[in-house]
């Protein structure tokens, strides 16, 4: 694993641990077969690679699905101008922007853990009349 890998997945799993005052890396000139070389955070142990190479996916689906909920709260807000110029000019809400308004909500409060998700709903035709 290499450095950047490890120190992310170290900040991934003990939120709120300090470089070099909790730990402290050591690594080849270009970052790669990086180890820890300096461990005290608490009397916690100190994790072994294999618990880091596991952690390592994890740790990158944590960060898709933040990003994802992300553009899903972007998109949503967005959607409301739709919305609210429907009701402006009278015209019904589509069905098709009721399901992409209720994709949207389950990207946004998908639990930590969450892996199926893989990008945002379409959005769909902008309604006429409004």
């Amino acid at each position: 694993m290499n450095s950047q890998d490890m120190n992310n997945v170290l900040q991934y799993m003990f939120p709120g641990i300090q470089w070099i005052t909790n730990y402290q890396l050591i690594a080849d000139a270009d970052g790669s077969n990086a180890s820890i070389s300096f461990w005290d955070f608490n009397g916690i142990s100190q994790p072994t690679e294999a618990q880091m190479e596991a952690a390592l996916p994890e740790m990158v689906a944590a960060q898709a699905l933040a990003g994802f909920q992300q553009d899903a709260l972007a998109a949503i807000a967005k959607s409301d101008i739709t919305l609210l110029r429907c009701i402006e000019h009278g015209v019904s809400i589509p069905a098709e922007w009721v399901t992409y308004r209720a994709a949207l909500r389950v990207i946004i409060s998908a639990p930590a853990g969450t892996t199926t998700i893989t990008g945002l709903p379409t959005r769909p035709a902008y309604p006429s009349g409004s």
